[in-house]
């Protein structure tokens, strides 16, 4: 059921809603572009913890939109055209491919436990690419693409791919979306780490260590391939210093669900604190000569 917070633009319907966005389309207009909405929500666990956060929505508006003009203008393309107010704005329409495309600069979070030899907080010589389905039934398996058979093969994500085996199998013709050859997620890998390695410079600019972070893909009526949904402090680990102890993130609201508990007023006023710090770092993207 449909669960809007906020504003609704005028002449427009839903087309799809998610956790923490909402995509909207003019009503009897050719369907090209729509308008991206951002809630005051955040979320953990695949959305089965949830908190109201009033003005969160602003504050990942502000870096998205800042990151993508970013990633734009670096010839990075993205579904992002233009800012249309606090909390919206505009986009190309895509068929989202349903993969989360993880790119790593240290070893931390899952990748850990499903690399227990790893040492926490290794650096890779070169970002290190995964890919996951997004499947919030499946727990979003890790996705290792099988060449003899060209299809991927799903893992648990949080074991070693050993210890439980394949969970199941996917397949291209199952989902058109999905990558259907070597070439193909050669694309997905190569527009991540050129993403990547564009905001690790960008946020080193401001003394932010870009452990991570999680982007999504689609195609547009013509197959192009760009960026889509949001980059935001949701879905990349920023540490102030490269220090794991002055996370900026969403880590902050991860470890308080971890304790089984919700945030008390005063952690919600540190994890609001946390985003708007991240959309001013973002906001200074635009004065750099990148």
């Amino acid at each position: 059921m449909t669960q809007i917070v906020g504003r609704v633009p005028r002449g427009h319907v839903v087309r799809a809603e998610g956790k923490t966005k909402i995509i909207w389309v003019r009503i009897r207009k050719r369907k090209k572009r729509g308008l991206a909405q951002n809630k005051p929500f955040v979320t953990a666990g695949d959305g089965k913890h949830r908190e109201f956060v009033p003005g969160k929505e602003i504050a990942v508006t502000e870096t998205t939109c800042n990151i993508f003009r970013l990633l734009n203008r670096s010839g990075i393309p993205t579904h992002y055209h233009k800012k249309i107010n606090a909390d919206t704005y505009l986009i190309s329409l895509l068929d989202m491919i349903p993969i989360e495309i993880v790119v790593r600069r240290k070893a931390f979070g899952s990748y850990l436990k499903r690399n227990s030899h790893e040492a926490e907080g290794t650096t890779f010589a070169q970002p290190l690419v995964e890919f996951f389905y997004k499947n919030d039934t499946m727990s979003d398996p890790m996705m290792i693409w099988q060449p003899e058979h060209q299809c991927f093969r799903l893992y648990h994500p949080h074991e070693p791919p050993e210890e439980r085996g394949a969970i199941g199998d996917l397949k291209a013709g199952l989902d058109p979306l999905i990558p259907r050859n070597e070439a193909e997620i050669e694309r997905l890998e190569v527009i991540a780490i050129e993403a990547f390695l564009v905001l690790e410079e960008a946020f080193k600019h401001v003394g932010i260590t870009l452990v991570d972070f999680k982007i999504e893909c689609g195609y547009d009526q013509d197959r192009r391939l760009y960026i889509g949904d949001q980059i935001d402090g949701d879905s990349c680990r920023l540490w102030m210093g490269g220090d794991k102890s002055k996370a900026v993130d969403k880590d902050r609201y991860r470890n308080i669900v971890k304790q089984g508990r919700v945030p008390t007023p005063e952690e919600r006023a540190l994890i609001i604190g946390d985003y708007q710090r991240i959309a001013t770092m973002a906001s200074s993207f635009g004065l750099m000569g990148l």
